[in-house]
């Protein structure tokens, strides 16, 4: 099963289709400025579902097909390509026209284009209109040009610049993936999952190709990924803008006209952006890069981060909870302990003591593994497999 298979139930799509699809019937139009890889044409077959819903009329304008004449045309009826019948209906009932295929059109189209939307109030200033336009623009397509049109304010404009990026999240393209675990969710998979999400944000195409390949170590994540980069004939070329790159923050409002650099890297799977990471270098460019600044580590140690520190803070808990326990007249301050005072405590405990033989020497790996992760460095799967099968064994304890 794909993971593309469900992408379009998930609650972030699904609101922003309801959103645009309440503006555009309020007779708000929109601006549509896409820059994620998901298929535009499958959004606007399921955001006409739901302006059906709601009462409006709907019209498709495919511009590849409409003449050069209709486009300079300053006729309404002309540029919709509306029969005098059809106009004389024109304002009766919700009405929503979307503009597709804007890439195909010339430059000098494209601008007209841009003016019209602009103007679609203030040529219809005294009059109730409900009709709105949906205009779709792939951000590949947008020039500073396009962007001097668009800022310009007009008086009774009213319409609204959604730019469609960081969806599916981080969170969302994990839940997807999840269909693809046999059964119980294994330490392994929890593994694969955990590194996957972290490596690939909400590239769907590449964290299907990862789930089949084998991400025990850095290495052979690494070796999967140029695999990957050469099997989809990844462009070096587009890596030179990195060199004048910003980042987008996590958190952070997107400007059309500050970011537009950003959202065509986006575009083009140069850089990846998540509501919960922000923007990232895309970790195929990494490795066509080089990784000089060491980005593929830090996602990697943050993916395992995200399940080894939650079981070592269960195992120092539980920890606590047996030696408390067993051992009355202790020294320790258990409310404050840390891994490193409870493997103190039991070394201090008599060489042949009990709970000294039975756990000191596991929880002295844990401290390893600890250590490891606070000082940014990846650990390994065996390591991983040990803080499972040893938080279990004091699971049985308690």
């Amino acid at each position: 099963m794909s993971l593309h298979d469900n992408v379009w139930d998930l609650p972030s799509l699904r609101l922003l289709m309801k959103e645009i699809s309440h503006n555009l019937s309020e007779g708000v139009s929109v601006i549509l400025i896409w820059s994620v890889f998901l298929e535009y044409e499958e959004f606007l077959e399921r955001l006409s579902t739901y302006l059906t819903e709601n009462g409006c009329g709907l019209e498709f304008i495919n511009l590849a097909d409409v003449s050069e004449h209709r486009i300079t045309s300053t006729s309404i009826g002309d540029i919709l390509g509306l029969p005098d019948e059809k106009m004389r209906n024109f304002y009766d009932q919700p009405q929503v026209y979307i503009f597709d295929k804007f890439e195909s059109r010339s430059l000098k189209s494209q601008f007209l284009l841009l003016e019209f939307y602009q103007n679609w109030r203030k040529i219809n200033h005294n009059i109730n209109l409900r009709a709105s336009l949906l205009m779709v623009i792939p951000v590949e397509n947008l020039t500073s040009n396009h962007l001097s049109i668009l800022k310009q304010e007009r008086g009774e404009v009213k319409g609204k610049i959604r730019i469609i990026v960081g969806i599916p999240s981080m969170l969302e393209s994990q839940l997807l993936s999840r269909p693809l675990s046999m059964g119980e969710l294994t330490p392994e998979y929890q593994w694969k999952e955990a590194l996957i999400s972290s490596l690939c944000a909400n590239d769907l195409e590449l964290s299907e190709y990862l789930w089949r390949h084998d991400l025990n170590s850095p290495l052979s994540i690494k070796e999967s990924l140029q695999e990957y980069g050469e099997l989809t004939e990844w462009r070096n070329n587009n890596l030179e803008f990195l060199e004048s790159w910003r980042p987008i923050p996590r958190g952070a409002g997107i400007d059309i006209q500050k970011h537009l650099l950003n959202l065509k890297l986006i575009q083009r799977k140069v850089t990846l952006y998540t509501p919960e990471f922000g923007e990232e270098i895309h970790p195929v460019s990494c490795i066509r890069k080089g990784d000089v600044n060491g980005y593929l580590d830090r996602y990697i140690w943050r993916g395992q981060s995200f399940i080894v520190l939650p079981i070592i803070d269960q195992v120092r808990i539980k920890m606590i909870d047996v030696l408390k326990r067993n051992l009355k007249n202790n020294k320790v301050d258990f409310d404050e302990a840390e891994i490193k005072d409870l493997c103190n405590y039991l070394r201090d405990q008599d060489h042949y003591s009990n709970m000294r033989q039975i756990y000191l020497n596991d929880l002295e790996r844990v401290r390893s593994i600890r250590n490891s992760i606070a000082h940014l460095k990846p650990v390994s799967i065996s390591e991983w497999n040990f803080l499972v099968q040893f938080s279990s064994k004091i699971l049985q304890k308690t």
